[in-house]
């Protein structure tokens, strides 16, 4: 992948630098090691559909739209969908470029702007400036599922968080470089759901460019674990009564009987907006199972006014989920503990009863 990737590069400058850049750029032109890094890091999970570069890999589909004024479209395993509109005009030409996960847009402006999948599901989108008249500012409008306000987090980078806090998204804290691989300066400015990154260009010279920056998304994941797992099997559970009878009379007492049909359905306790199939998953039972029967059942002879009650039987789990942030950046993935919930409880019923009072 790393010849390729770079090739990518070191074609889309020379196919659409101006001419006095392109006249001074040769397949010996140093690479930033970075860039090389980013491209030689591309997924190779790509394919061509149509007028786009789908990709699949861990655990994100990403769709790179040969029309840019499509937006890029991620979406994750759980359900969280992301857009991102490209800083490109539209008035240029695009490459479908599967073979590195990527789309080349030359923006007409002098600048090209290049999308692609890395290998761990991070977007990376490249922004080439092509000489010191390429413009130094890029807008991307982000929406994300939940997602209310981007704000800035400890490094320099960037989320898009929910009402709770919780970052939907992250983008790492940009950065730029020149043609030799130095640092430009460069920074991010937010306004509502849009991120500008702006370069400051202004002390270089023609020998400086092409200066490409970026940003990396990442889409963030939460993951879950149970710990603390306990199983009582035929157990009682008093909170699914099926039926009553009470004896009411009968010379040193007397007998009551019961007899009913019925229907019971499992349950699950859950925390961390997470649905009752997922919990009963990840502790392995069926909370969503039904059974149905009938109970018919006499008592032994009691003392009047006692009473017995049938119950549902079935195996009770009790648990704590663990909430896990996991990230992905720079080819690592990290997971962290956010969350830990109380005790809960999930029942499965099977067919029978239990009779007590």
């Amino acid at each position: 992948m790393k010849t390729s990737a770079t090739s990518l590069l070191l074609a889309t400058i020379a196919i659409v630098a101006s001419p006095t850049v392109a006249a001074n750029a040769s397949d010996t032109d140093p690479v930033p090691p970075v860039v090389a890094e980013v491209l030689a890091d591309a997924s190779t999970e790509a394919v061509l559909d149509g007028t786009s570069v789908q990709v699949d890999t861990a655990g994100v589909a990403i769709e790179l739209p040969a029309d840019p004024s499509e937006p890029v479209v991620l979406a994750t395993d759980v359900g969280t969908e992301v857009t991102v509109g490209l800083p490109v005009s539209g008035e240029g030409t695009s490459q479908l470029k599967p073979e590195d996960s990527a789309v080349v847009h030359d923006s007409g402006d002098g600048s090209e702007i290049i999308p692609l999948v890395r290998e761990d599901g991070t977007l990376q989108i490249l922004s080439v400036l092509d000489d010191e008249r390429s413009p130094t500012a890029f807008s991307y409008p982000i929406s994300a599922t939940a997602a209310v306000a981007l704000v800035e987090i400890p490094g320099g980078g960037v989320a898009a968080i929910d009402d709770a806090g919780d970052a939907v998204i992250e983008i790492e804290a940009p950065w730029a470089l020149d043609s030799r691989g130095r640092d430009v300066p460069t920074r991010f400015a937010i306004d509502g759901m849009t991120l500008t990154q702006t370069i400051d260009t202004s002390s270089l010279t023609p020998d400086d460019f092409p200066v490409v920056a970026d940003p990396a998304i990442t889409v963030t994941t939460y993951q879950y674990s149970y710990i603390n797992v306990s199983r009582t099997y035929n157990w009682a559970n008093k909170s699914k009564q099926l039926g009553i009878c009470k004896v009411l009379s009968g010379a040193g007492g007397g007998t009551c009987k019961i007899s009913t049909s019925y229907s019971v359905t499992g349950s699950a306790n859950v925390d961390f907006g997470l649905t009752a199939s997922a919990v009963s998953a990840g502790i392995g039972i069926s909370a969503s199972r039904t059974v149905t029967g009938t109970v018919s059942w006499t008592s032994p002879k009691a003392p009047v006014g006692s009473a017995f009650k049938a119950w549902s039987v079935g195996t009770r789990v009790t648990y704590q989920i663990q909430k896990w942030k996991v990230t992905k950046a720079g080819g690592i993935t990290t997971r962290k503990l956010v969350a830990t919930s109380s005790t809960l409880s999930a029942f499965e019923p099977v067919k029978g009863f239990a009779v007590g009072q």
